[in-house]
């Protein structure tokens, strides 16, 4: 079988990992952000390490305040997710690792292509300026490349993991 390459820089040093717990017979798991954290704190045979939660159809923030609210497919990313998969901002800046942290900055926001040009006909004033978005408001700090469709095709936002209230997703470590 011949696929066809992952399309980012260095795609062949990319590697996926997973939780496992094999008495529940789960060999790919999702990461605890607590887990995800440390890994990274501790890295060293590694040049970075990141991490995502997008779910299809559970996974999104509603923009309001610019005519009809309009619910936007998310993707919420760790510190180390843009610079793990080497991306570059095609407008404007990705955030820094301390602005994708509790604590830090975190209430930002990087459009796909398609929603900047949708939603914004590819204006670049909307860099800096702030979206309300699921109630709160996020600061535009950049748009992605357009050939940029990480998880999926369709995704129109990503916002910073530590973003998701423990109401939400706990940020605990799983029992094993």
């Amino acid at each position: 079988t011949l696929l066809p390459p992952l399309p980012f820089p260095h795609a062949e040093q990319l590697v996926r990992v997973c939780s496992s717990n094999v008495a529940a017979d789960n060999r790919q798991g999702a990461i605890s952000s607590p887990d995800l954290e440390d890994w990274r704190a501790q890295r060293s045979a590694v040049a970075d390490l990141g991490g995502w939660f997008y779910q299809a159809g559970g996974s999104g923030l509603d923009l309001t305040g610019r005519g009809e609210p309009k619910r936007l497919s998310t993707t919420f990313v760790t510190a180390g997710f843009f610079a793990t998969l080497g991306m570059q901002a095609a407008e404007g800046r990705l955030p820094r690792d301390d602005e994708l942290v509790r604590g830090g900055s975190d209430r930002n926001a990087v459009l796909s292509w398609a929603m900047w040009q949708r939603e914004f006909g590819g204006d670049r004033s909307i860099i800096g300026k702030t979206l309300t978005l699921g109630g709160e408001p996020y600061v535009v700090l950049g748009v992605l490349p357009q050939e940029f469709r990480f998880p999926v095709p369709g995704v129109d936002l990503y916002v910073p993991y530590s973003s998701i209230s423990d109401n939400a997703i706990p940020h605990i470590r799983p029992v094993r």
